[in-house]
């Protein structure tokens, strides 16, 4: 059985300088298994996630401008979904570095830029497998710093982080693939804990 992995991205979420924690990078990957211009950018893509690895990264699968890639047609429905949010539908490979859109040549450049970033929330997830096909997740958000923001939106979706298998556009291996959304597609409108050290959980 594949190993399934758990992604959790936040987003709008304000940094201030005190007792803040580096923040984790994530990637947000648009591609297609039929697209040949993806076979020939992605390399360079993983190549950079490959020196950035504390960046997670999760690959969507939209159906245009293939419907009949075989990980859009999984799931067409909240791969669309997801590409739609960012209103980058249409086209592939697109890339969006903690929310906000970039392009394959810009991308290691981003991550140098945001490796001082840093936040106020601490996001971590514990997850036991239930059945083969089915997880118990829990997320945390800890508030370990001042910070006026009162809510967030939080995305938690499963990824599949290997798969061996040659596709329409020659690709034979394909990462951190999604699978299911555990939340909205758009995320889902949270209220932040209040004062520092609180803690709020999240059960999928």
């Amino acid at each position: 059985m594949k190993k399934i992995l758990l992604s959790v991205l936040t987003i709008a979420i304000s940094l201030f300088a005190q007792a803040q924690i580096a923040k984790t990078n994530i990637v947000e990957h648009f591609t297609n298994s039929n697209c040949s211009i993806c076979a020939s950018q992605n390399p360079s893509v993983y190549s950079t996630l490959g020196s950035n690895p504390d960046v997670l990264h999760i690959t969507f699968h939209p159906s245009s401008p293939y419907a009949s890639c075989v990980f859009s047609m999984a799931n067409p429905t909240e791969n669309d979904a997801r590409t739609n949010f960012y209103n980058i539908y249409g086209g592939t490979p697109r890339l969006v570095v903690n929310g906000n859109v970039t392009t394959t040549s810009n991308l290691s450049s981003t991550l140098t830029n945001l490796n001082t970033s840093l936040t106020n929330y601490l996001v971590y997830a514990t997850q036991q497998m239930i059945t083969p096909d089915s997880i118990w997740l829990n997320v945390v958000i800890k508030k370990i710093a001042s910070d006026t923001m009162t809510q967030a939106l939080l995305f938690v979706g499963a990824k599949q982080d290997t798969i061996i298998q040659t596709t329409g556009n020659g690709e034979s291996i394909h990462q951190d693939v999604f699978r299911k959304g555990l939340t909205n597609m758009n995320g889902n409108t949270i209220n932040l804990p209040s004062n520092i050290n609180d803690s709020t959980l999240f059960t999928f």
